[in-house]
């Protein structure tokens, strides 16, 4: 095994590896422990208000569905980030969409004038 950095040797993983007295075959992670409850929480929304979904089988519905979002949540990135800090971040710019001040402003154009935009940060002495 080698190691291109110390990183990974300080930074220690956390794990699950029972629920009370059930011993789990595989240790499991906490984020993927909240994934499975988010999404089986949304599985079971669905199902109660979609009356389509009845006929599917139990096992397809409440393990496999789950578990390959779960799969796919760990694996997929938006905008560089984990789905919930996205998340978050994107409840966070709605609920301050109208509240933020904007760094432009509105000024009344005039036909005749020529717009000429300045960028003084990139001088060189």
């Amino acid at each position: 095994m080698k190691l291109y950095s110390y990183e990974k040797v300080w930074k220690v993983e956390k794990k699950i590896y029972s629920l009370g007295n059930i011993h789990l075959p595989v240790p499991i992670k906490p984020m993927e422990l909240l994934y499975y409850a988010a999404v089986l929480g949304i599985v079971l929304l669905l199902d109660s208000m979609i009356p389509v979904l009845q006929p599917v089988p139990w096992i397809i519905k409440y393990l496999v569905v789950p578990f390959l979002l779960v799969r796919f949540l760990q694996k997929k990135k938006f905008d560089g980030k984990p789905p919930q800090k996205f998340l978050i971040d994107y409840l966070r710019y709605l609920g301050n969409r109208g509240r933020q001040l904007e760094s432009f402003r509105f000024t009344a154009h005039k036909p005749k004038e020529r717009i000429r935009l300045r960028w003084d940060c990139g001088f060189r002495n």
